[in-house]
């Protein structure tokens, strides 16, 4: 099946306008064959960049959630067939790529699940109930003054089980706005979560209680590992030739979230603009 010129000259994608920018660059893209082309009998568009590596499931999943199960489906670039219009995910196929518990245990909506998924397609092989586990430690995390690290992950899990019904089952908006700005959260095992967090403490030199803080200015402080962070800052103290650069990370948290390399190269650039050596 192709993809009516005219139709595609004369529709922009809304709901997901979020994912891919203006609509001029749709046009462009498309004539250079670098994105899957979804549309459904309404007009409705959605497009993946090719570099996306997701499975036929997941493309199947997307359309569904996106368009409903009578999308019309084509990829001018791969030799998929159309997909049927009567086409249905199985429950357990919905379970594996991780959308019930984005939607039913984090309380998102389907086009906030479908942006999870781009950005983090990790997600999509961990079961609801991880998922909800994970949420509900980072929730956890985010709100407790002394999260300690428990000796076993069933400890755990029962104390993330506990402050859950004692606060009630409602799921922390807070905590989902956090997810939606950076979904590599949960990629992360609970106890990763609580390692980390307590690293971070650890690294900086900060009370346990400022760590929610700085992950809520830069979440990306919660997605790598301690040795990596450790890494990182031994980095950044040698660019900047000082051995203490704690206060200056606790004031711009973003500078560990670069690669060593990639900082580097912004620290040269800047010492040549300015002529310095």
């Amino acid at each position: 099946m192709s993809i009516p010129r005219s139709l595609f000259e004369r529709t922009c994608i809304r709901r997901h306008a979020k994912l891919m920018g203006n609509s001029e660059g749709w046009k462009i893209q498309y004539k250079t064959t670098k994105f899957h082309a979804f549309v459904d009998t309404k007009d409705n568009w959605l497009m993946l960049p090719r570099s996306q590596r997701i499975s036929r499931t997941l493309l199947s999943f997307i359309i569904s959630i996106s368009f409903g199960h009578n999308a019309l489906f084509s990829l001018p670039c791969h030799a998929f067939e159309q997909i049927d219009k009567t086409h249905h995910l199985l429950s357990e196929e919905l379970e594996g790529i991780g959308a019930k518990g984005l939607t039913m245990g984090l309380g998102v909506s389907q086009d906030q699940a479908l942006d999870i998924l781009i950005r983090a397609p990790e997600l999509r092989h961990i079961s609801a109930s991880m998922l909800k586990s994970r949420f509900d430690t980072l929730t956890s995390l985010m709100t407790s003054s002394t999260a300690a690290l428990p000796a076993h992950h069933n400890d755990l899990l029962n104390k993330v089980t506990a402050s859950s019904s004692d606060r009630t089952i409602n799921v922390n908006k807070e905590t989902v706005e956090l997810v939606l700005k950076q979904p590599k959260l949960l990629t992360a095992s609970s106890q990763d979560l609580y390692v980390r967090f307590k690293a971070l403490a650890v690294l900086l030199k900060i009370p346990q209680t400022k760590v929610p803080e700085l992950v809520q200015r830069q979440p990306g402080l919660a997605t790598h590992s301690p040795a990596t962070m450790s890494a990182r800052l031994h980095g950044l103290q040698g660019l900047l030739q000082l051995k203490e650069v704690e206060k200056i990370v606790v004031s711009e948290p973003g500078l560990l979230t670069f690669q060593h390399e990639e900082l580097a190269q912004r620290f040269q650039g800047f010492n040549s603009a300015f002529g310095w050596r």
